[in-house]
């Protein structure tokens, strides 16, 4: 009777232990069924992350210590940013040519105001058109510009190879059309550094160099923040110089960056054809000349450009 009572508590046993193994296994197959049927909607929802690099230059675009961005270029990274909620967004601080050694390295880093050349494609997609921008100057101290003789032009191919003066600009820094003659004119008086722009106003306040290229709004911008005078300098249109020309958002010429271009189009398309774009367009623009140009543009070829 006692043998006959232990094989029974050890069949009793052995149906508990079973149950327990049944209940086991099917929790864990519902566990994996449940893991299976959500992770592609947990993994759509883990949003990729676009690094903008952006250099403080203000008035066109600041940033703060906290990351924040203002100036016209500002506004317009905010417009970009809120079309591309599927994303997250961080700004960098950077160089030109961190930039563009990231891009080629294929890292997730764009950058919303460049212009497109034939040697940057090879490593950068652009969008459609985002910006007009019109033609830098050749900055030159007062003294400078009255030992030319106060010409109402110059010539940039001309001025680089004259042996009495010497000018500077920022290395990497692409001015469009006058790249050309800024890269190849040989044995040039054009020293190219890495610095931040307001240095190389600093130059000409200080008599170190004769001449740079810059924009007019920003050297104006840089003259008045520093409480001095834009008599000190003379802004002369280049003969060589374009009288407008595009910039573009760019991104790793890679799959994740033409995936980034591919989402941005159609926020740029739509937002560029709002009134209130063109008003942004022209917002540094205080020249009557200077507005009614990006007007023109603006409704000849900028809004439905590719």
């Amino acid at each position: 009777m006692f043998r006959l009572a232990n094989i029974y508590c050890y069949h009793e046993d052995l149906k508990i232990k079973l149950d327990e193994l049944i209940q086991s296994m099917l929790k864990a197959s519902i566990t994996a069924l449940v893991v299976l049927l959500f992770s592609p909607i947990i993994a759509a929802q883990e949003k990729q992350t676009i690094i903008w690099a952006v250099g403080h230059n203000p008035p066109r675009i600041a940033i703060d210590d906290r990351g924040i961005l203002s100036g016209q270029g500002g506004i317009q990274q905010h417009i970009l940013q809120a079309g591309l909620s599927e994303y997250n967004h961080i700004h960098e601080v950077t160089s030109f040519r961190k930039f563009f050694d990231d891009v080629a390295n294929g890292r997730h880093v764009c950058s919303s105001f460049l212009f497109k050349t034939p040697e940057r494609e090879n490593n950068i997609v652009f969008s459609v058109p985002w910006h007009i921008d019109l033609p830098p100057r050749i900055i030159l101290r007062r003294e400078t510009y009255e030992s030319l003789g106060e010409p109402e032009s110059l010539s940039m191919q001309a001025l680089l190879v004259n042996e009495n003066i010497n000018g500077a600009v920022q290395t990497l820094r692409s001015f469009s059309s006058l790249d050309g003659i800024i890269n190849n004119v040989p044995n040039n008086n054009l020293e190219q550094l890495e610095i931040p722009i307001p240095k190389f106003i600093d130059m000409l306040n200080a008599g170190r160099i004769d001449y740079t290229v810059a924009y007019s709004h920003l050297v104006n911008y840089i003259q008045k923040s520093n409480q001095i005078s834009d008599e000190h300098l003379v802004h002369v249109p280049i003969e060589e110089g374009f009288e407008y020309a595009f910039t573009y958002v760019g991104c790793p010429k890679t799959a994740w960056g033409e995936q980034v271009i591919a989402a941005i189009n159609p926020v740029i398309e739509a937002e560029r054809a709002k009134s209130s774009y063109l008003n942004l367009l022209k917002m540094l623009h205080t020249n009557k000349v200077n507005r009614d140009t990006i007007d023109k543009v603006y409704h000849q070829s900028f809004i439905h450009s590719k």
